[in-house]
């Protein structure tokens, strides 16, 4: 589970054998929010995150969209060879 990026107070990360649709995992303190890498909305809450925390994980995709989708794709070719 390679991290892609640590900003805010989370390890945005993406799963080696996930599934589709493209998301990372926005792992901070307090729980796991999965957010969709194209839409940017929140699939899961794991944990106690306050809603604020939320927010800002959206934010940040949205503002690395594309670092994320990269490293999704990336991953996911690694896998197939």
């Amino acid at each position: 589970m390679p991290t892609v990026l640590r900003q805010g107070g989370f390890a945005f990360r993406v799963l080696t054998l996930d599934h589709d649709p493209p998301h990372v995992h926005a792992a901070g303190c307090d729980g796991v929010v999965l957010v969709n890498i194209d839409s940017g909305t929140v699939r899961r809450v794991d944990g106690k995150v306050k809603q604020a925390d939320i927010s800002r994980a959206r934010s940040i995709v949205a503002e690395h969209r594309a670092l994320f989708a990269t490293a999704w794709y990336q991953t996911r070719k690694q896998v197939t060879r």
